[in-house]
């Protein structure tokens, strides 16, 4: 099966967001103020604003594809240092919606956010049926946190120089053993915008993919120049009585990393937990491998994986390579992702053994049936012929060639030089009876041959009777011994 089946996400930073056209001003913020984010950056949004904060100018997102979608941290319901609260429905302009014109804000609608002092999801667009321009516009945004945006490309979006995105829930990874699904759930961190407010911090598409199995791997193929692999740190920040090692192997170069409590950043257990990340690679195709080495310690940590980021090395989604998982080293694919290796099952071979040997038991079966009926056919036939059908001498030989002086060359030549002998030797006369015995076709069991099967048995007889009494003849003619020869010629 391909891997390559879901369509191509490019993420872009928020600090490639303060470059963009239109702007609405902002600042970044220390690590410690908003502890769980993408490339360890936040842009928190001040908007600009003419006479006052409730006056304010839209602020632009423009970008190719067939949808948008915002992630961050939505504000707090406190008010600000300044006094004034934070919104939670902001308005909005979609392209996607019709009517929408992110140039006039009487056609902006309201928006909600999906609730207060939370990380993940804020909007995404509609889907457009066909790739394009896509804008969103937005306003009232006083206090909002921008991570990062996902664009889903279209089959011929330029995608050159981007990174992309690959959802743990993708058919673009194999993963390998016992993992579980784990969605639905946050975990909670403290934030300052100020003030300091608890953020309910979710993965990214609420769903990460979890094991702590020594063993279980997953795969991941792609064509680009590096990767890097996010999920959530395995177990507490708070103590230090836990170890997991992984390895962590691009097209056989291994590295082996060992994770505990020290690696938490900012001392908090969240998303955009960095895994692993490689150097710049070549360009071309790369296969990654990641596998569990240990587990160990009473707080259970299990390795939990969001997403993989790589940077693309080709121009457009179109132009991407198609690829296909290897078997798995250690089992089956997990079931709980719906990607497959593909290969001939081994259960194949043995099914064409059995049919073989099915069809040789059959054929010496039918063999033995046939020489059995043939068996039952001649007692028959003799059977009949003691009881005065016709006077059967005991001592006749089978219907086959007889060994005598003159007979020995005969049973080899009728064997392996059928056409060398002339007809009209006693050794061609005896393949003339011999191909004629087996010639004779036998109906078994059909009333209606009797009569045909005892008239060519009586022929068949006569002509042994004639070749028996033409061998005594030939026996009583004095036998003269051939020359004896030896090196130095004939001699008497």
């Amino acid at each position: 099966m391909a891997t390559n089946s879901d369509p191509v996400s490019i993420i872009v930073d928020d600090w490639t967001l303060t470059r963009l056209q239109n702007f609405a001003g902002g600042f970044g913020v220390p690590g410690s103020s908003y502890p769980a984010r993408y490339n360890d950056t936040m842009l928190v949004l001040v908007p600009q604003a003419n006479s006052s904060l409730h006056e304010l100018e839209p602020w632009l997102l423009q970008f190719s594809g067939t949808s948008m979608s915002l992630y961050g941290v939505t504000p707090p319901t406190a008010p600000s240092t300044q006094g004034v609260p934070y919104n939670q429905t902001i308005r909005i302009s979609d392209s996607t919606r019709p009517g929408a014109n992110a140039n006039d804000l009487s056609t902006y609608q309201p928006y909600t956010y999906p609730a207060p002092a939370t990380l993940g999801l804020i909007f995404s667009t509609g889907t457009a049926s066909t790739a394009g321009t896509l804008r969103l516009g937005l306003t009232g945004f006083l206090g909002l946190g921008v991570d990062y945006v996902v664009i889903q490309a279209g089959e011929f979006t330029n995608v050159a120089g981007q990174t992309m995105l690959v959802d743990d829930m993708s058919k673009e990874i194999q993963w390998n053993g016992a993992w579980t699904v784990k969605s639905d759930y946050h975990l909670q961190g403290n934030s300052i915008l100020p003030p300091t407010f608890v953020t309910a911090f979710y993965p990214h598409n609420n769903s990460t993919h979890t094991s702590a199995k020594v063993g279980d791997s997953f795969v991941f193929l792609f064509s680009g120049t590096s990767v890097s692999v996010h999920g959530i740190l395995p177990a507490s920040a708070t103590t230090d009585n836990w170890e997991l090692n992984m390895s962590f192997s691009v097209d056989g170069n291994s590295t082996t990393k060992s994770f505990t409590a020290n690696a938490a950043k900012n001392g908090i257990v969240g998303p955009h937990f960095v895994y692993f990340a490689t150097p710049t690679l070549a360009g071309g195709n790369h296969t990654l491998i990641a596998t569990i080495l240990d587990v160990a310690g009473p707080a259970n940590p299990a390795v939990q994986i969001d997403y993989i980021t790589y940077a693309g090395d080709f121009a457009t989604p179109h132009d991407r390579p198609q690829f296909t998982f290897p078997p798995p080293a250690n089992g089956s694919p997990s079931s709980s992702t719906t990607a497959s290796s593909v290969g001939t099952s081994p259960t194949n071979a043995p099914k064409h053994e059995a049919s073989g040997a099915a069809i040789g038991g059959g054929v010496a079966a039918g063999v033995v049936v046939l020489l059995a009926l043939v068996g039952i056919s001649f007692w028959w036939w003799r059977r009949r012929r003691t009881r005065g059908d016709i006077v059967a001498d005991r001592t006749a030989p089978d219907p086959f060639p007889v060994e005598g002086p003159d007979m020995r060359s005969t049973t080899t030549a009728t064997a392996t030089e059928v056409s060398s002998t002339s007809p009209t030797s006693s050794a061609g006369r005896t393949r003339r009876h011999t191909a004629k015995y087996a010639a004779v076709p036998i109906a078994v069991g059909n009333a209606h041959s009797t009569n045909d099967v005892d008239e060519r048995m009586r022929r068949l007889q006569q002509e042994m009777d004639g070749l028996r009494n033409e061998i005594r003849s030939r026996n009583s003619i004095p036998a003269t011994a051939p020359p004896a020869y030896t090196d130095g010629g004939e001699s008497e």
